[in-house]
């Protein structure tokens, strides 16, 4: 477990610099928060659609159900959380559901190394390496759904910080006591039912972003999370 550990550590660390640059220039990245919130549209969708979505489908044949459970799940926190919150609706739908579909994700990261390395060493530092690629921008994504939504923004990146880093080694001292018992079907299915949260809150919850003026800077936005979604497939794919 000593490797899974230290590699989610690094991992944790990598998306925490990320939100560290970002958060020490927080009333900029409020300024633009319509087009960070675009980027987050179009990553969320690509990265649940092509990388999370088909990774967990190939692992178990029940994943599907799982992805259906993840956007019932954000509708149902949409929901539910909305109405009780009152004044602080907005807070909640457009921060704190993606920020839980994000920790999801990154919790089970933390289980992928527990088993991958559990395999052997080769292995996890492979996979390792293709799961850091999408580290980066995770804090970042968190924090600027957070802050746009109207948290101040400290609480926001106390949150972001768990929520995108504390969560991957949580998911390794978590899983890897577990490992032999749960193996990667089970993983998957969580996966899964992260890929379906995270779709929805790319689709629906991030959509009013797309009204931002001017809409050609906007679409360029959600183009380019796109693109950097697809990037991060694709590099996860060769190792």
């Amino acid at each position: 477990m000593t490797a899974a550990l230290l590699t989610s550590l690094i991992a944790a660390a990598i998306s925490a610099g990320a939100l560290v640059l970002v958060a020490s220039r927080a009333e900029w990245t409020q300024r633009h928060a319509g087009l960070f919130a675009a980027f987050a549209s179009g990553a969320l969708i690509i990265l649940s659609l092509f990388h999370l979505a088909p990774e967990a489908m190939e692992k178990s044949p029940r994943a599907f159900f799982f992805i259906l459970g993840g956007i019932a799940l954000g509708f149902l926190l949409q929901t539910v959380l909305g109405a009780a919150a009152g004044a602080r609706r907005r807070v909640l739908t457009l921060g704190v559901i993606p920020a839980i579909g994000i920790a999801i994700h990154s919790f089970v990261d933390g289980g992928v190394y527990a088993i991958t390395f559990q395999a052997d060493l080769v292995t996890g530092v492979l996979t390792a390496l293709g799961l850091m690629v999408h580290e980066f921008p995770e804090g970042i994504i968190v924090f600027v759904l957070l802050t746009r939504a109207g948290m101040a923004a400290r609480p926001a990146f106390w949150l972001s910080l768990f929520a995108a880093s504390l969560t991957t080694p949580l998911g390794v001292l978590t899983i890897a006591p577990f490992v032999e018992g749960m193996g990667t079907v089970a993983l998957a299915e969580m996966l899964g039912l992260s890929a379906g949260l995270l779709f929805y809150v790319g689709a629906i919850n991030l959509a009013p972003s797309l009204k931002t003026k001017p809409l050609r800077r906007v679409w360029a936005a959600l183009a380019a999370g796109g693109a950097m979604a697809i990037a991060i497939t694709l590099a996860h794919a060769q190792v």
